[in-house]
């Protein structure tokens, strides 16, 4: 074993320009496989989320990326909104998967008679002072698949389809927290601020005690405290007013939780044949948008067939390169070849130095491959095994014109070349 040992750290060392490039093309070949396998069998990775699993279903946080000179064109732009509107609507109408919108945003309610501890910023000792006869409560803006997918009443009706799209001069329906219930009843009229714009709403229900929604990152995120308000759908702004109202509104609709049972590769992939159509790119897909998955996404877009000719002319370089590895080697090692023959190793034992190099190389590809994969998610284990089964299948057929130049020659021939 240590002469083994000793036999490979020479070889390797000696040519080590050739092992780096073999490492390379095998490892770009192994990852070329595992693109086309997904490809061509449609394999869920079955990854979980970066927000991990919630009631089977993964939760990937949708985020727009407006900054700088896109965030002012947002502003100024009046075509932006249109733009957002679109984008809303396309993701809410999704068959793919649901999209829940839970925006954490205070209101002002006018007359308010709730307990102080109910008021925005009471934990942190940092109540907003009355202003303009409105107090400012915690709330909470769900769109319509949000509220029918986690709130449960103690009492009223949950908003109705109609409800979730304004109405001028139609109060909107809020429900209320749990410890709300022996302050305001079902029916009861407010007069609300919501991002400034004044509202009239009307209370359609009461939560039950600990209702909770996932929220910015966090999966228990309890309503106890808070006033639902639908996320609503406005109609075209009549005055400036409402314009700026809606912009600051429809800006909260890129900023929401995508739920699927989809690996975070097939959720990229719906959600740009969305944004795509709509004409929309600056957001990022948290748990489906580091640089790995990028990548394969990038590989996975590419046809089939293209694929396939790639793998194919990767795996004959593969095996071209082992067998011009493995004869440079022993040419170049030759004599000391020789030495270990004259002194009673056989030509298997020399086979084996050579093949155990090679394979330490297709080894070291084959972890790299992995790695790279778990990044992107958990494969079937038949992937494992057949990426391993087929690594050395193309070992084997580099490794047999070395085989068939040492069967043709004898101790005799070799010690004439020495």
């Amino acid at each position: 074993m240590s002469q083994l040992m000793q036999e490979l750290k020479v070889s390797l060392w000696k040519k080590r320009t050739i092992s780096i490039l073999l490492y390379i093309v095998m490892t770009c070949l192994l990852l070329m496989i595992s693109v086309l396998y997904v490809k061509w069998f449609d394999v869920d990775t079955k990854t979980e989320s970066y927000l991990a699993q919630y009631e089977g279903q993964n939760i990937y946080q949708l985020s727009d990326e407006l900054t700088g000179e896109r965030e002012e064109a947002y502003w100024d732009n009046p075509a932006e909104l249109d733009l957002f509107k679109k984008i809303y609507r396309a993701f809410s109408m999704a068959k793919q998967f649901s999209y829940v919108i839970s925006n954490s945003q205070a209101i002002g309610i006018q007359e308010y008679k709730g307990n102080e501890r109910l008021l925005d910023g009471y934990e942190d000792n940092a109540v907003q002072p009355e202003y303009m006869g409105y107090s400012f409560p915690k709330a909470i803006q769900i769109n319509q698949e949000g509220i029918e997918r986690f709130i449960r009443l103690s009492e009223g009706n949950l908003p109705e389809t109609d409800n979730y799209i304004y109405k001028e001069n139609t109060p909107i329906p809020v429900l209320l927290g749990s410890e709300y219930a022996n302050t305001y009843n079902v029916g009861d009229e407010l007069t609300i601020s919501y991002l400034n714009y004044p509202f009239k709403a009307v209370i359609s229900g009461i939560l039950e005690k600990d209702v909770m929604i996932p929220n910015n990152g966090e999966l228990e995120f309890y309503l106890d405290r808070y006033i639902v308000l639908p996320f609503l759908d406005f109609p075209e702004p009549k005055d400036a007013e409402f314009f700026s109202f809606q912009q600051k509104h429809y800006l909260n609709a890129i900023n929401g939780d995508i739920y699927t049972p989809a690996d975070p590769i097939q959720t990229r992939l719906e959600v740009e044949e969305i944004t795509d159509k709509v004409g929309f790119s600056e957001y990022q897909i948290i748990g489906a948008n580091d640089s790995s998955v990028s990548i394969f996404i990038s590989m996975l877009k590419q046809n089939k067939m293209l694929l396939l000719t790639l793998v194919s002319i990767l795996a004959a370089f593969t095996v071209l390169g082992i067998t011009i590895a493995s004869l440079g080697k022993w040419n170049l090692n030759i004599n000391r070849y020789a030495t270990y023959l004259i002194s009673g190793a056989t030509y298997r034992d020399i086979f084996t130095y050579l093949f155990v190099e090679m394979f330490l190389i297709l080894f070291l590809s084959i972890c790299t491959t992995f790695v790279f994969i778990s990044l992107i998610g958990t494969f079937p284990p038949v992937y494992y095994m057949g990426l391993i089964v087929v690594g050395i299948l193309l070992l084997l057929f580099g490794l047999i014109p070395l085989v068939l130049q040492m069967k043709r020659m004898n101790l005799v021939q070799l010690l004439k070349k020495v």
